[in-house]
């Protein structure tokens, strides 16, 4: 397999609105480290701005990684609750990566990273 190493495009449809932004992937043998900047908005005209590290492990093309850190800030950059995602991925390519993603409110997304 390829070192994913490097930054990606990141958007991700959610059913209530969605997400875009970048992430920047760590790629060290069968252990995947990304660093999530995007901007959610929900349909209701909610926007925040979310910065997320999530840690895994590759197995066969594919991996669950699990946040470690979240922070997200709304608007007027006063810092927000936001609970915390897991990332299921499938390694598509060296240059396109597709998975979903759910949180403990079982909220539950769709997304697509492509290497920049």
């Amino acid at each position: 397999m390829a070192n994913l190493s490097g930054k990606w495009s990141y958007s991700e449809d959610f059913g209530m609105g969605n997400s875009s932004g970048e992430v920047i992937l760590f790629h060290d043998g069968n252990t995947l480290t990304a660093e999530f900047v995007f901007t959610e908005k929900v349909d209701n005209g909610y926007e925040i701005r979310v910065e997320e590290t999530a840690i895994g492990e590759i197995i066969d093309g594919k991996a669950i990684l699990e946040s470690s850190e979240v922070n997200a800030w709304n608007k007027e950059g006063e810092l927000v609750k936001y609970l915390p995602n897991n990332f299921e991925i499938n390694i598509m390519s060296e240059t396109k990566i597709v998975g979903s993603t759910y949180d403990q409110d079982l909220v539950c997304g769709v997304f697509i990273m492509n290497k920049i």
